[in-house]
């Protein structure tokens, strides 16, 4: 069964019982079970079973209930980082950032950060090293701006009809650009007001995006900007 706050004060009564120390804090409590611990290791005769069986019951529980808490805490953290996430954000992770983020295949947002899966493992928006079917592009650092062009020069335009098609084998795409064919085209799997909607957050937000903080708020208009613009989330 889950424990509790409730369980782990009953617990914790009565290991203070079975120990006879009525006031000890759960660190105190806590260094007494260590000590049962390492007896059981060189003397388990000496041992009292019912001290033991209690120390058993607290500790598994306290550290249940320390888990959830940090548990609950981190959503609560997570949440508040996730308040401003657009659509195309949210668009592109889950569509894109499986190749193009490190780490987002195995990414768990309901783990701390430090947990297998959490926050710790996982690289930059778009900042490349995905491994979901092949190695994506780092999008970052003007990366898209360069590869389409900019606004003015119909870089908007360019970008969306590729990842509507895809990246085709050792076909020219872009500035000097050559496909792989490791791209798959989202034509047949996402409305072109979608498409629009992850190029935008590409080509203008992407940049701010860091997981680590608050999401700042920036529009993802479905249409180019002109001029181009930084990634302040201004309107076109």
């Amino acid at each position: 069964m889950k424990a509790d706050t409730k369980t782990l004060g009953d617990d914790r009564e009565a290991l203070q019982k079975a120990l006879k120390q009525l006031d000890a804090t759960d660190a105190e409590l806590t260094s007494a079970c260590d000590s049962i611990v390492a007896q059981v290791k060189t003397d388990p005769k000496g041992v009292d079973p019912a001290q033991a069986t209690a120390c058993g019951t607290f500790t598994t529980d306290l550290a249940t209930v320390k888990s959830d808490q940090a548990a609950l805490a981190w959503t609560e953290d997570w949440a508040k980082r996730r308040a401003n996430v657009s659509d195309g954000q949210l668009l592109f992770e889950a569509n894109c950032a499986r190749c193009h983020t490190a780490g987002w295949s195995t990414f768990d947002s309901t783990v701390p950060p430090d947990q297998p899966g959490g926050l710790d493992n996982l690289g930059l928006p778009g900042g490349g090293g995905g491994n979901g079917g092949g190695i994506g592009f780092n999008l970052r650092d003007g990366d898209v701006m360069r590869r389409f062009g900019t606004d003015a020069q119909g870089g908007f335009a360019a970008q969306v009809d590729f990842v509507s098609t895809g990246s085709i084998p050792n076909k020219a795409y872009g500035n000097l650009g050559i496909g792989t064919g490791k791209m798959p085209g989202f034509a047949n799997m996402l409305k072109k007001s979608d498409i629009e909607q992850i190029v935008s957050y590409e080509r203008y937000c992407l940049e701010q995006s860091t997981f680590t903080a608050v999401e700042p708020v920036c529009a993802t208009d479905t249409g180019s900007r002109e001029p181009p613009t930084t990634t302040t989330g201004a309107s076109k």
